[in-house]
Formats: C-alpha cells, sequence, structure tokens
C-alpha cells in the first residue's frame, strides 16, 4: 500500500492547538512506522514550511529549524518518498536556508525557487 501525504496532515500534526492534533499526529506517526511507501510531493512540503512557520497563521509557529527538521525526519525514512525533484534537492535547500551571519532572511517559496534554479550555487544568492 502507498499513501501521499497533505500538507493539512503535517499542518494539523504540528499545531497543538487544532482540534485535529490528536488524530493527524496518530496518522502520521502509523505512516511513519511504515512498511507502506509515503509520497511527500514537494508543493505539499513547501506549504507546510510556509504555513507552519507563518506567524498569521499559527499562534504559535514553528521555527524554521524545527519545521524544516520534521520534514528532514519523514524524508530520511527509508520508505518515505519524494518525487519530481533529484536526490539533492533537500540538500541544497538546507544549505540555502541556513543561518548565515549577516544574511538576509529568506522564506522557504524564494528559497525553493533559488535550489531549483542552480543546486550547486544557490547558497551563494542568500550570503
Amino acid at each position: 500500500m502507498s499513501v501521499t501525504v497533505d500538507a493539512n496532515l503535517l499542518l494539523y500534526a504540528s499545531d497543538r492547538a487544532s482540534r485535529f492534533y490528536d488524530p493527524a499526529t496518530v496518522t502520521l506517526r502509523r505512516l511513519a512506522q511504515g512498511p507502506g511507501l509515503v509520497y511527500l510531493f514537494w508543493p505539499v512540503i513547501m506549504a507546510y514550511l510556509r504555513i507552519a512557520t507563518h506567524s498569521a497563521i499559527f499562534d504559535s509557529p514553528l521555527a524554521p529549524d524545527e519545521a524544516t527538521g520534521n520534514i528532514d525526519s519523514l524524508l530520511r525514512l527509508p520508505h518515505v518518498r519524494s518525487p519530481s525533484e533529484d536526490e539533492i534537492f533537500w540538500i541544497t535547500y538546507m544549505d540555502v536556508t541556513a543561518p548565515r551571519p549577516g544574511a538576509r532572511e529568506s522564506g522557504p517559496r524564494r528559497a525553493h525557487r533559488c535550489t531549483h534554479a542552480s543546486p550547486r550555487s544557490a547558497r551563494h544568492l542568500f550570503a
């Protein structure tokens, strides 16, 4: 069996104030245990990162490191797939969005475009 995860599931599992927090967390934990394939599409990941870290949407938004850590922990599972991007996309994204002294803040949407544009040089766009 395989499933596709929607951004809402990830968001509810990250929002303790949501009435859907408990069922979303249970579902996500069950999916994380495997063995069935779990597909996380990049638009879902980008939506999660943008919404979960936005203070106008979440009463207690996640820190960017916490949100990317949540995604990273899922993507590291052997049965989780992120189709359509090449293998180094997530590594490059994490590098592009890593805090750098003196760097401008950047949102996930811009980082996604830059990571897509040039994985080898994207990190320099935010320096």
